[in-house]
């Protein structure tokens, strides 16, 4: 016998992206309730241990990492003829960071480079290869 989970990938990663769109999620429980809402019927309702358990997996970055990754590579423009003046390279590499401001008390953990304004925050740093047209690095810390 298996058992079949009630939180599917596609269901999971969906609603994050929806409660995070909003921008003003402060706890897991707004995301639970997100996930819920976005259920037909009450029978595929999740409580928040389940769920919870599912952002606690050891897992659960490698594939948000995985996701990101794919996303990021569709959502690259269509490939052009470059400049005359880029071909005189090897290579050319883009990169951004970014930095996400997450919840004060996780300053322990996620320390912020501007301590006065947001204490606690995620670093996002993403490099892509012009020529290769892929991202060639990705971190978060």
């Amino acid at each position: 016998m298996q058992r079949i989970s009630a939180i599917k990938p596609l269901a999971l990663v969906t609603s994050l992206v929806a409660a995070l769109s909003k921008s003003n999620v402060t706890s897991i429980n707004e995301i639970v309730r997100q996930f819920n809402g976005m259920r037909l019927y009450k029978d595929e309702f999740v409580a928040y241990k389940p769920f919870h358990n599912q952002l606690a997996k050891e897992t659960f970055p490698i594939f948000i990492n995985q996701i990101t990754q794919q996303v990021m590579a569709t959502l690259l423009p269509e490939e052009q003829a470059l400049p005359k003046r880029l071909k005189q390279f090897k290579q050319v590499i883009f990169h951004d960071g970014s930095s996400l401001t997450v919840h004060p008390e996780l300053a322990s953990e996620f320390k912020g480079r501007f301590t006065k304004t947001a204490p606690a925050a995620v670093e996002c740093h993403v490099s892509l290869s012009l020529f290769k047209r892929k991202i060639t690095r990705m971190s978060y810390y």
